[in-house]
């Protein structure tokens, strides 16, 4: 039984890890100005 559970939810803790992921990646490029990213990127911009 664990072990089903196990296979049913793995993938999709993975794929949620990974979407998650994708998303913020992608919402630096398109807000490069946002609080999130400029607070990240401050001393390379200097």
């Amino acid at each position: 039984m664990s072990r089903l559970v196990g296979l049913v939810f793995f993938p999709i803790f993975v794929w949620t890890a990974l979407i998650s992921i994708v998303a913020y990646a992608a919402s630096l490029q398109v807000f490069p100005h946002s609080k999130k990213e400029g607070a990240i990127a401050a001393p390379y911009r200097m």
